[in-house]
């Protein structure tokens, strides 16, 4: 018996005559959403009106190489709209050489990072997140963070996953919802002007972002919020088959 962090995977399960119980997923319960921004600005010396984008290019290095060039080219376009732009980027103990050498030549203002304990305030404390598509997007939605996400592969693993791929969106917010919330820039789109795009309407656009944190806080609904806790849920399931009988 299978327990399931995500709603749709009990019916992909029953196909193979797999039973399954979706619980809700972890992140849930992972505290982002109780993090303090007004604690993190003081910490950093950043202006409560100076606008914060966090962007979590992934933890691996061939993720950080290969995404986090196309992000800074993105934020400090941005930057000449906003002047006193931040840019925070969490990190990995294992990448965080690797982030702290590629944006130190950034023209615009970044922190890297490592200290994990302060994820939560960074998502407090930012306006907009640019990430790579991957569990990154759970936390953000869960922290209320509007976000653009983005994703680039080799061309040939691309040629693969589009053979392969039988869903419209790929990212997890965007699948929870059936329908695309948050911006996909993929492959070709993955660029600094599309991102540049969709974070300027993010930042700049009042009811743009209104519009998409309630659509995430639709997925988070639907990732198992509210009520009993992911961790309860599966204890109650795992009992249920203790006490069958034989």
């Amino acid at each position: 018996h299978l327990l399931a962090l995500l709603p749709f995977e009990p019916q992909f399960f029953s196909q193979f005559k797999v039973d399954c119980t979706f619980v809700g997923h972890p992140i849930i319960e992972s505290g982002v959403q109780c993090g303090d921004g007004v604690a993190f600005r003081m910490r950093h010396g950043i202006e409560p009106n100076s606008p914060i984008v966090v962007a979590m290019p992934g933890s691996r290095s061939t993720e950080v190489r290969r995404l986090l060039p196309i992000f800074g080219k993105a934020l400090e376009a941005l930057q000449a709209s906003y002047p006193y732009l931040t840019v925070v980027v969490p990190t990995m103990e294992s990448t965080e050489e690797i982030v702290s050498n590629m944006t130190k030549s950034w023209r615009v203002r970044t922190i890297v990072m490592s200290d994990q304990n302060e994820k939560s305030d960074v998502f407090a404390a930012s306006d907009v997140a640019i990430t790579k598509s991957g569990t990154s997007t759970l936390e953000l939605a869960l922290a209320s963070v509007p976000m653009v996400v983005a994703y680039k592969v080799s061309a040939f693993t691309a040629l693969m996953a589009r053979r392969l791929l039988t869903v419209k969106n790929v990212a997890i917010v965007n699948l929870l919802a059936d329908r695309k919330i948050v911006p996909e820039c993929l492959q070709e789109d993955c660029n600094p002007q599309k991102l540049f795009d969709e974070l300027a309407i993010l930042i700049g656009n009042e009811a743009a972002r209104r519009q998409q944190l309630m659509d995430l806080s639709e997925a988070v609904t639907a990732l198992g919020a509210g009520g009993s806790s992911p961790s309860e849920r599966a204890a109650r399931v795992i009992l249920k088959f203790i006490e069958m009988p034989g």
